[in-house]
């Protein structure tokens, strides 16, 4: 056993050198990942987000794997933020997790249809927005925050309710909708923590 974690080891200690090598003689990567992804560092990805979440000591899982795969942590936070439209496993995995009390987070336009699905309502995403939201309902959802800066795209109309924490003079853009001891957070704006923006 030892053996094997020695030359495990060793071979990401060659890698890593390897990889060091060349990144001197090409330069450093160029930010790259898909819009919406917790390992992205493009300008929409998540991957600051995510990094500033582990160092105020919360635990971050990042699944590459689709979410039917394998089971949501019990009472966890599971971020879907510009989802491509969801297989039924995906969805009903997302469904009962919330039915068992987890919460999941839901981030941006195309996870509208997400939320309709998960709350049983259409919650009216419209492009009408605000750069600057103020924070209506402090609370655990929203920390110590008082205002968020986004692009100034997404807002909900709230036609099935729900309860806003973020809003601006078009509408709110951050929602809280509790279904049975879960709750669904929709988030109108997804640009309010993506890479490009998180630092606003």
């Amino acid at each position: 056993g030892k053996r094997l974690v020695i030359v495990v080891v060793g071979a990401v200690v060659g890698l890593n050198v390897v990889l060091g090598a060349l990144s001197s003689l090409t330069g450093r990567p160029e930010p790259g990942g898909p819009a919406g992804s917790s390992l992205a560092t493009a300008p929409d990805g998540l991957a600051a987000w995510a990094d500033l979440l582990q160092r105020r000591g919360v635990d971050v899982d990042r699944r590459r794997s689709p979410l039917g795969e394998a089971p949501l942590p019990v009472g966890a936070a599971v971020v879907v933020a510009e989802p491509d439209p969801l297989d039924d496993d995906e969805a009903l995995a997302l469904a009962d997790h919330v039915a068992a009390g987890g919460r999941v987070v839901a981030v941006g336009d195309r996870a509208a249809d997400l939320v309709a699905f998960l709350t049983g309502s259409d919650r009216g995403w419209s492009r009408a927005g605000d750069e600057s939201a103020t924070v209506v309902l402090p609370g655990p959802t929203t920390g110590g925050a008082e205002r968020i800066n986004g692009v100034g795209v997404g807002t909900w109309q709230l036609p099935g309710g729900g309860l806003p924490l973020v809003a601006g003079p078009s509408g709110p853009s951050v929602l809280l909708v509790g279904i049975g001891p879960g709750e669904v957070v929709a988030v109108a704006d997804g640009s309010v923590v993506q890479n490009r923006r998180l630092a606003d």
